[in-house]
């Protein structure tokens, strides 16, 4: 895994041949399964290992969100994602994976429950107001506004 920090850059094909190099690290990880070597004892692998499918499933929207709103991609903002997408992987954890792991009781349950539907309902109004706002239309140049102003969308009817 370490050696495609070495030899992946950014003229690599991505998904390439060198998508092996990860992969294949990681199987080898995860065929040796050592529930307690050298490598998977410390607190902050077992913490990632735990959380490494919500984190995956975060660092995308994070990535579209990012580049949506023209964070440049200096060191920082990508630090700042990397800690964003953690940071969300384990409340997905902890909220979600976690709670259908265990035995559920009732104030597990509606805890689960509340963060699910509270950050349904935030996403709900995002969508909402980009819909409304025709895709937060003020970050358009002028110049843009003025054509589009003019065009007319052609009638999907036959």
């Amino acid at each position: 895994i370490l050696l495609s920090l070495l030899v992946i850059d950014e003229q690599a094909r991505w998904p390439g041949i060198l998508t092996l190099i990860p992969v294949l690290g990681t199987m080898m990880i995860l065929i040796s399964s050592q529930q307690n070597s050298w490598f998977t004892r410390p607190k902050i692998l077992q913490f990632l290992g735990n959380t490494s499918y919500s984190i995956y499933l975060w660092h995308w929207p994070v990535i579209f969100f990012s580049s949506y709103l023209a964070f440049s991609h200096s060191a920082l903002n990508i630090l700042l994602g990397v800690a964003l997408s953690v940071f969300l992987g384990w409340l997905s954890y902890q909220w979600i994976e976690e709670p259908f792991r265990q035995k559920f009781s009732k104030q597990k349950l509606l805890s689960s429950y509340s963060f699910f539907i509270g950050s349904t309902l935030i996403l709900l109004l995002g969508y909402y107001y980009i819909y409304k706002t025709e895709g937060v239309i003020s970050r358009a140049p002028k110049s843009y506004l003025d054509k589009a102003a003019q065009m007319e969308m052609p009638s999907v009817k036959n």
